[in-house]
């Protein structure tokens, strides 16, 4: 089920998306109808929402092959979407991101040094923002899980 808040934030657009492909196993496709069964609209709508039911993009089943296991709807959900004006984009694998078109235009991949990692740097993607006489970049990856947590808790304790 794909929940979208439309600018105003009161308003939401509510887009069926039934897929067992990204699951990897039948059943789960029925979720938009079991979410409008358990009154999701009426409740969303009696705390002050307006809801606007888009309905349900075709069925997509989940299929045992040589396929990427993501969702194979992606592109009729964003088009439904966009029919409605509706904001929004396809959430991409890593693999994905740096072979999107505006990535590869732009330059935005960069590599960034981490002598942990295998061939010792990390891809990532620069700021789009781009100032003639100030350029933005990036010099180090994101910290690791608990790179920081010593240096953040000596700082809380004022030593």
């Amino acid at each position: 089920m794909a929940v979208k808040v439309v600018r105003q934030p009161t308003k939401i657009a509510l887009l069926g998306a039934p897929t067992s492909a990204a699951a990897m196993s039948a059943g789960h496709e029925k979720a938009p109808g079991a979410l409008r069964s358990a009154g999701l609209i009426d409740r969303l709508r009696a705390i002050g929402y307006e809801v606007a039911d888009m309905g349900d993009d075709p069925v997509q089943l989940f299929a045992q092959d040589d396929e990427s296991p993501r969702a194979r709807n992606v592109s009729r959900v964003l088009k439904s979407l966009e029919a409605q004006q509706i904001p929004s984009g396809p959430v991409n694998s890593i693999a994905e991101v740096f072979a999107d078109p505006q990535v590869v235009a732009r330059a935005m991949r960069i590599d960034l040094p981490a002598p942990y990692a295998a061939g010792a740097s990390i891809p990532a993607i620069r700021t789009p923002i781009v100032f003639s006489a100030a350029p933005l970049a990036l010099s180090r990856p994101a910290p690791r899980l608990g790179e920081h947590t010593a240096e953040v808790l000596q700082e809380l304790a004022g030593r």
